[in-house]
């Protein structure tokens, strides 16, 4: 306060406030701020001493013109015609605009008061700049320049670095980025041209402003239908009185979302959104893995790409790396300029006991005894690699395979894989022989392991899928829920699971060493959803031509067997849920066909009471069955930690999910 004890700003004894007229077509009133004695063209610090240096008075943002009317004694009023425009958002700028238009690039102009990023009713952003005579004078005029077009504005807000946000309640919010020189026009929108933006304008070939990140908004919805997908004719075996005529339909919304310009029609379905953190263009990918160097560690270091022929390995490079020959090329992020390599940045490695010169069907970790493993299947064989050395410690393959016990034939190449982290590996040959392998520990302290064979099987096809992931065991109350880190459990599965090709149904094979690879339970896939409980018996095949012609679209192509906690989603309906046997995990049975379609069953093992209706042994109940899409689907699990710093019954929720690829990747939860 001042020696009077007035609060700092507060009018003097005797000042009065004074009314003023001014025809601007007023919307909004934005303040200009106080002038700057020296040459800096706003932001100074005005001398109190003179009435010409006080407040520089308003803008009144109308909707046919912008105006300046100053405060101080001069009375001083500018008008700048805009069309039928009308302003929706502004943001003033402190100091420079570095990458603005050209010829207003200079913050520090001192033509320049003060200048403003205006946002108008038809999606362009504007640059004013008040400008005053020199030197330091009256404001004599304002220029307003078009930018470019973006989404319509509800607030609009310079970020620094030639950055502007444009956050919009009618459309999809931006970030843009403003440019030194102009470049094509029409594709800020969303990546989208539209030949409505720029007539008349000048701006029919050239902007100032480019996209950067783009976020989503589905609202307002002016109107929206909700249809379901899926329908298959009359005539077809699902269609109505067909073979799927009780088949679980999913359902998507059409609306009418956004205004004005920004109006767009979305469809909207259940699926997963994934945001993108980097992209590499590596073309010819057929499949890949992650491992972690030692079974213990929380985080993979390394990624197994597998491609026709051929087998490469990417590895995290951290400070004191060793143990891998780093290739030549690294992925780093192509900002960095420093000399130093980036730290998490992937390079490609070379693992010494795997085989570069194949193709890999199935990699994974394993834990056997003392042995921490790394496992790696190829056309010609299953290798174990010491995570420790990156040396092959342990090799089969299925020509050298000599077993004088063995009358099933020649042997052929490996045409499908799978391994889980306990040491059990099966593989298809051609064929249809199906291999059981077991990973051993060595004799003595420093035994090296070994691959004993177990059993073999011949099937009546090819095998198109396997999966031997173990079912989790315990209840829902368990705490063993962080099953990635050091204290993971490893648990052998007692079943494999076998699609086969030309064939719709899915076998579930012992791996009991007495009883390896015989046939437990047979699944039909073309039993049609309102039926009874399905149960699967080794006689369980169809007998039906029609209907086994109808199913030849149900091959599998993935299978999952996995444990499931009800608590996994934050919205979960336990009276929703599958029933479990103890009340809490559910073992499933997941199988992805290769016309977009997931099917589901509840697994109930021997080992538990049967539910109603459930023949003794291993059965299956509760099958369900989604559309997702078109293209064939891939079945990956992962685990979902629940709500960050929830409490309560939020604090528990998690547990595995799957994620369902195709061209609609879902994510599967209960």
């Amino acid at each position: 306060g001042d020696a009077g004890g007035r609060p700092a700003g507060m009018p003097g004894e005797g000042e009065r406030l004074r009314k003023r007229m001014v025809d601007g077509g007023s919307a909004s009133i934005v303040a200009v701020p106080p002038r700057d004695n020296g040459s800096n063209g706003g932001g100074g610090t005005a001398d109190k001493g003179s009435a010409a240096d006080l407040l520089g008075g308003v803008l009144i943002l109308g909707q046919r013109q912008i105006t300046y009317h100053s405060t101080a004694e001069s009375d001083n009023t500018r008008v700048l015609p805009t069309g039928d425009s009308m302003i929706l958002s502004c943001d003033m700028l402190s100091g420079g605009i570095a990458g603005s238009a050209s010829q207003l690039r200079d913050g520090n102009d001192a033509s320049v008061a003060a200048r403003y990023l205006l946002g108008d009713d038809a999606g362009r952003v504007h640059l004013l700049s008040v400008l005053r005579s020199p030197p330091a004078g009256d404001v004599s005029g304002l220029h307003l320049e078009t930018l470019g077009y973006a989404s319509l504005s509800s607030t609009i807000n310079h970020l620094g670095n030639g950055l502007v946000y444009v956050g919009s309640q009618f459309g999809q919010s931006q970030l843009l980025r403003i440019l030194d020189a102009p470049s094509p026009s029409g594709t800020v929108s969303g990546g989208r041209t539209d030949d409505r933006r720029g007539r008349g304008t000048g701006l029919e070939d050239t902007t100032y402003l480019s996209l950067v990140e783009e976020h989503d908004n589905l609202g307002p919805i002016v109107d929206f239908d909700l249809r379901p997908v899926g329908d298959a004719p009359a005539s077809s075996p699902g269609g109505p009185g067909g073979r799927g005529a009780g088949r679980a339909r999913q359902s998507v919304a059409a609306t009418c979302s956004g205004v004005a310009s920004e109006g767009s029609v979305r469809i909207v379905r259940n699926g997963v959104g994934m945001s993108e953190r980097a992209a590499v263009d590596v073309p010819g990918i057929k499949g890949m893995w992650g491992l972690r160097r030692s079974f213990g560690d929380a985080d993979d270091s390394f990624l197994v790409q597998s491609f026709v022929g051929e087998t490469r390995v990417l590895g995290v490079q951290g400070p004191g790396d060793a143990g891998t020959d780093r290739g030549d090329d690294a992925m780093e992020d192509d900002g960095d300029d420093d000399d130093e390599e980036e730290v998490g940045a992937l390079a490609e490695v070379t693992i010494e006991g795997f085989d570069p010169a194949r193709s890999t069907l199935c990699a994974c970790n394993a834990s056997v005894g003392r042995h921490d493993l790394l496992v790696q299947a190829v056309e010609d064989g299953v290798r174990l690699v010491d995570s420790s050395t990156l040396a092959c410690v342990a090799r089969w393959s299925p020509f050298d395979d000599d077993d004088e016990e063995d009358d099933d034939g020649p042997s052929g190449f490996i045409t499908v894989a799978s391994a889980n982290e306990s040491g059990q590996v099966v593989v298809a040959l051609r064929g249809g022989a199906l291999v059981y392998l077991a990973a051993e520990e060595g004799d003595g302290d420093d035994g090296p392991p070994s691959l004993r064979r177990v059993g073999r099987t011949a099937l009546d096809r090819e095998v198109s899928c396997l999966d031997l992931s173990p079912f989790r065991p315990g209840t829902s109350d368990d705490d063993g829920m962080d099953v990635d880190g050091p204290a993971a459990c490893v648990t052998a599965s007692p079943v494999v699971a076998v699609g086969l090709w030309d064939d719709s149904s899915v076998r579930l094979l012992s791996l009991s060493d007495g009883d390896a690879l015989d046939e437990l339970l047979r699944v039909d896939l073309g039993r049609p959803a309102s039926g009874a409980p399905v149960e699967g018996t080794p006689s369980a095949a169809a007998d039906n031509a029609g209907e086994a012609a109808g199913a030849r679209d149900m091959m599998a192509r993935s299978l999952r067997l996995v444990t499931m906690d009800p608590r996994s989603s934050s919205g979960t309906n336990p009276s929703s849920c599958p029933p479990s046997r103890h009340g809490g995990p559910v073992d499933m049975l997941l199988v992805g066909l290769g016309d977009g379609r997931l099917v589901s069953f509840v697994v109930d093992a021997p080992s538990s009471p049967s539910s109603p209706g459930a023949s003794a042994g291993w059965s299956v109940r509760s099958r369900k069955e989604v559309g997702l899409g078109t293209q064939g689907i891939g079945l990956v699990p992962f685990r979902h930690s629940g709500p960050a710093g929830g409490d309560g019954a939020a604090a528990g929720r998690g547990g595995t999910c799957v994620l369902a690829t195709g061209d609609r990747p879902t994510g599967v939860y209960l």
